[in-house]
């Protein structure tokens, strides 16, 4: 071969490689930028999905999802405790009694009819339920509502039910003739409550309530015996001496 042609093939050995070295270069590179690409999408797509959950969980109440149950709302639960002072109030008469409101124990929910429900499921959310409920018992156009959602369900519900023999109201009859002057919790255990109750009479007498609640379908309702009738009847007493005295 002549030094010429050496020269030729030496040329044609260097471009080749060169070519070569850019091919695998171009190759590299393409396959970084892809890599490079791929990570960056990814992210904003998982970054999107999470900001998007965001959104949506601080637009939305988080009781809205699950804070509700049977129409009440979901609130402060607890489940040991008592009431050892009584609660700022607001009191509206119903019926024969005035009955309390209190902030954050409930009545959460008052109908368009005046019927009070949804209470907290704390010691005070059944102190206030017990009072409401028997307001709401001396008002005989809510008595029978009253026998249906605020009774606890079972054979003395449907005997309450069944017999509807307490007497009506007679509209001249809506001045207060019982006023609440005190109550104790006795026992509570978030499912189960005792609630006694003082109440003054128009003849100045005092008497003792003493109430069986039960938490059911997300609200506190008066227990009855199977029979229908009241657990444990009404007996005077004559001081308030044992109570935490309440009225409005």
């Amino acid at each position: 071969m002549s030094e010429q042609d050496q020269k030729s093939s030496k040329w044609f050995l260097v471009a080749v490689v060169i070519v070569a070295a850019v091919v695998v270069l171009g190759i590299v590179l393409a396959v970084s930028m892809l890599g490079r690409g791929s990570g960056p999408v990814a992210s904003a797509s998982s970054s999107g999905v999470a900001q998007g959950q965001g959104t949506v969980g601080s637009s939305v109440p988080a009781s809205s999802a699950s804070g509700q149950e049977n129409g009440c709302p979901v609130g402060l639960v607890e489940m040991s405790g008592t009431v050892s002072e009584a609660p700022a109030a607001t009191w509206e008469l119903l019926g024969k009694m005035f009955v309390p409101y209190v902030d954050g124990a409930g009545p959460n929910v008052i109908d368009e009819d005046g019927y009070r429900h949804c209470y907290a499921r704390t010691p005070l959310g059944a102190v206030t339920a017990s009072l409401n409920l028997l307001g709401i018992g001396s008002y005989e156009p809510l008595r029978p509502k009253l026998r249906r959602q605020g009774y606890v369900p079972g054979p003395g519900r449907d005997a309450a039910i069944a017999k509807e023999t307490m007497p009506k109201t007679s509209s001249s009859e809506q001045s207060p003739v019982f006023q609440f002057v005190g109550f104790k919790v006795v026992s509570y255990d978030g499912n189960y409550a005792i609630v006694e109750i003082v109440y003054k009479s128009s003849t100045g007498a005092m008497y003792k309530w003493t109430e069986h609640l039960s938490w059911v379908e997300g609200d506190w309702k008066y227990r009855l015996s199977d029979d229908g009738k009241n657990l444990v009847e009404p007996v005077q007493v004559f001081s308030l001496e044992g109570f935490i005295p309440w009225e409005a």
